[in-house]
């Protein structure tokens, strides 16, 4: 390739007197239309954006930008000619002829050799890339190449960060990236010295690169031949980053190290199974870091969880479990409890991401290699004078229940104590982590859990006198879970538990813990059943009023109380309630055109309750409740349940009975890395 020209434009100095004709608009007015557009008010921006809309659909308006972007002083005007350009050229590519888009494609060159500000260059890359989506399917732009080539081997640092993120910006187009596909073997020679290379703003473009490259090579021959060399160059500039704790950036390498891993796990191919323990190592190193940001951690334990779910079994054959988990909990108990209100902080984000990685675990792998690993934690961190790691312990426990189920259905007489301990903990996190506990295994371990009844309410009662409102919420919800499925064994326990409940209802003024109390006393209604009689009345005229809230932050307490006496009805029976039918029934027609989803939603389901109780002659009930039907089913917007209200829509409706179960959770000796 001859780069003798190339060459010059890369040490040559930006001229300021270039003018490439257009002639649409005065420069002056161009000028001052596009420094209102970023820095005017919002009527100014209107004026800007009147004047500039009709010009935008003339090619000969695409060099007057072109002058802005060579000729402004102003780093913002030069931004936004460049992002104009951009959303624009390909429609005139066309129009401009070929002497003219040969004049654009040398002054964006250049533009990038000599453009001091980070921000206009990287508009400029993406305007090249989206250049030359055309120009390289009309006889190609070498010249584009020798660009990158020569900007990367350049002894100058500002210049082989422009090649990074030249090609990042390419990349990032499928039609340029096909382009580029008799050049990949180069590329990627190219991005693996930038990967090493001693400034780290050029290496962490690199990534930015590799990023935007690796969704193209879609192939496990690619994967192998252009990503998988690539792989151990990543990981050591991401250990490097690490390692330079105080280097500006040093969050943003190690978030987007741990990003692409990720993405290079997906990949069939590109990561080897002899591969799969380094990368263990870095993601838990970084995870364990005290010194990073939050993100970085986050992504590192999301790069632990995404190692378990795409190469489970080599991490299992390469025995690499029980020190993952073991490091995994250190992270999850390290930094200390906290204050009862800091629940927001960095901190404690790292330790439930890090519980939500040992759900993973014991989602995707066979609870044979899993339990007894959880039983030697608890066994070791359960006496700890740590609550940190008492509240780590109980929080693993809750979250690893449904993936062990079976196992820990057998396990139940040693794990219940170390959950009672946790109730009768002082310190208030632990206590919640232990009502989290009773609440997981209730949705997840019956009937077996049930057969502990007589110790865990006892306990419930205690922690529903806490002071806190957050631990009284999780005993809450702990009670509700736990008691939809206890039958007839609530009765010596239904007066207590209304007692408690319906008193904390009164007294308390977080309106989270009123909407868990709620439910709780519908969950108690729908245990106890026709036990509940005596006390539907009492109960009832603390809903009716819950019923007449109109004030908007207190609809969905309503919404609760809508799904509370459903419930309580369906409980008791039609002869039971029937003198409250009436009155609930137009409470609930009247809430429906409220302005309120999840009221609809709660009243919805109440309505259902209401035509199981009474059959054909919930007929009337029909005509004006359609409309609202059918509105919902027609909406676009839809309400998204979560994983765990799936589990719970799913729990009711009962198992599948042409389900043959999880493959995912097959134990096999089969190594598919």
């Amino acid at each position: 390739e001859d780069t003798t020209s190339q060459k010059a434009i890369l040490g040559s100095p930006m001229s300021t007197s270039l003018d490439l004709g257009g002639g649409l608009m005065p420069s002056a007015q161009l000028e001052s239309l596009l420094s209102q557009m970023v820095q005017g008010d919002p009527e100014q921006i209107r004026q800007a954006e009147e004047a500039l809309t009709p010009a935008l659909s003339t090619p000969a308006f695409m060099l007057d930008l072109l002058t802005r972007l060579t000729q402004s002083q102003a780093a913002h005007v030069r931004q936004l000619a460049a992002v104009l350009l951009r959303r624009r050229i390909g429609s005139h590519w066309r129009k401009l002829g070929a002497a003219n888009t040969n004049r654009i494609k040398a002054t964006l060159l250049q533009v990038l050799a000599t453009e001091p500000e980070g921000a206009v260059v990287r508009s400029v890359a993406a305007l090249c890339a989206s250049a030359a989506r055309h120009a390289m399917s009309k006889g190609g732009w070498p010249e584009l190449l020798s660009c990158v080539l020569e900007g990367s081997r350049s002894p100058t640092t500002a210049h082989r960060l422009v090649a990074m993120t030249l090609i990042a910006s390419l990349l990032e187009s499928d039609e340029v990236t096909e382009h580029l596909r008799p050049h990949f073997v180069l590329l990627k020679d190219l991005l693996a010295a930038a990967l090493q290379d001693a400034q780290l703003d050029v290496a962490r473009g690199a990534l930015k690169a590799l990023s935007a490259w690796t969704p193209s090579l879609g192939t496990e021959q690619d994967a192998a031949s252009l990503l998988r060399p690539l792989v151990p160059l990543v990981l050591g500039l991401g250990a490097r980053a690490l390692g330079e704790s105080d280097s500006l950036g040093d969050d943003e390498t190690i978030t987007l190290v741990c990003s692409l891993m990720d993405d290079l796990l997906e990949q069939d191919g590109a990561v080897q199974p002899a591969q799969v323990s380094p990368i263990a190592d870095y993601a838990l190193a970084a995870a364990a870091s005290t010194s990073l940001e939050l993100e970085p951690r986050r992504a590192a334990l999301h790069l632990c969880a995404c190692l378990v779910g795409t190469r489970r079994r080599a991490v299992v054959k390469q025995k690499l479990l029980p020190a993952m988990l073991a490091r995994l909990f250190e992270v999850g108990s390290s930094g200390g409890i906290g204050a009862p209100d800091d629940d927001d902080d960095d901190e404690s984000k790292v330790y439930k991401m890090a519980a939500q990685v040992f759900e993973t675990v014991a989602e995707l792998v066979p609870s044979k290699h899993v339990m007894p690993l959880l039983l030697e934690l608890v066994a070791t961190h359960a006496p700890s004078p740590d609550p940190a790691r008492r509240r780590a312990v109980l929080l693993i426990l809750a979250v690893t229940a449904a993936g062990c189920a079976e196992a820990f259905a057998k396990e139940l007489p040693r794990l219940m104590p170390v959950v009672y301990a946790g109730c009768e903990a002082p310190e208030p996190q632990v206590r919640e982590a232990a009502c989290l506990a009773i609440g997981l295994f209730a949705q997840s371990l019956h009937p077996e859990i049930l057969e502990h009844y007589e110790r865990v309410l006892p306990h419930l009662f205690e922690v529903l006198a806490d002071a806190r409102g957050e631990v009284q919420g999780r005993a809450c919800y702990a009670i509700e879970a736990f008691c939809e499925h206890l039958g007839s064994d609530i009765q010596p326990f239904l007066a207590p538990l209304l007692e408690r409940l319906t008193t904390l209802l009164q007294h308390t003024a977080e309106r989270p813990t009123q909407e868990r109390c709620v439910s709780a006393i519908a969950a108690v209604a729908v245990g106890a059943k026709k036990a509940f009689a005596d006390y539907f009345d009492p109960v009832y005229a603390l809903m009716r009023h819950l019923l007449g809230q109109t004030a908007s932050e207190m609809l969905p307490l309503r919404a609760r109380a809508m799904e509370c006496v459903g419930l309580m009805c369906l409980a008791v029976g039609r002869d039971r309630c029937s003198h409250v039918l009436q009155e609930v029934v137009h409470v609930a027609m009247a809430g429906l055109p409220l302005d309120a989803p999840e009221l609809r939603e709660y009243t919805f389901g109440f309505f259902g309750q209401v035509a199981e109780l009474l059959g054909e002659e919930a007929a009337p009930l029909v005509p004006p409740l359609l409309p609202f039907l059918v509105k919902a089913v027609e909406q676009e917007e839809v309400t998204e349940f979560s994983e765990h209200e799936q589990a719970r829509i799913l729990a009711k409706l009962g198992p599948d009975p042409d389900g043959d179960g999880d493959e995912l959770l097959d134990d096999d000796d089969d190594d598919d890395d």
